[in-house]
């Protein structure tokens, strides 16, 4: 993944590729799919780094044509009893912008976005995710 397309901030780590033109698109259009991306990029990084901390994954996927979102999928690899942080940033951060964005309830850290919108939603989860993470 290309340096532009990677974010390291303070709480966590974003890649962007919601903009990047991929040959294997149908891959990425699965959340099981990114999900394992994201929890391999964890691994990578926390292996690479000098820290010895494992910051949570936000990984977009490229823009489905026939709907115009993206695919927003969030990875943390937590404790018992730490509960689902990232997945309440995620809520809170596509409320505060009042983005378009879907989920099932099931998992809250796997949302689709209207592609316009994946910008200040990256930007407001970077504001909220400081406080909660």
């Amino acid at each position: 993944i290309a340096q532009r397309l990677y974010h390291n901030f303070r709480s966590f780590r974003v890649f962007d590729i919601s903009e990047h033109k991929l040959t294997n698109h149908s891959l990425l259009v699965h959340p099981m799919s990114l999900q394992r991306m994201a929890a391999f990029l964890q691994e990578q990084y926390y292996h690479q780094s000098q820290s010895n901390k494992l910051k949570p994954v936000v990984l977009i996927a490229p823009k489905d044509q026939a709907t115009g979102r993206c695919l927003v999928v969030g990875y943390q690899v937590s404790g018992p009893g730490d509960g689902n942080k990232l997945g309440a940033a995620f809520a809170a951060a596509a409320e505060e912008v009042s983005a378009q964005a879907w989920h099932d309830m099931f998992d809250t850290s796997i949302m689709e976005i209207m592609c316009h919108d994946v910008e200040r939603f990256k930007a407001e989860l970077l504001r909220v995710a400081s406080e909660i993470l």
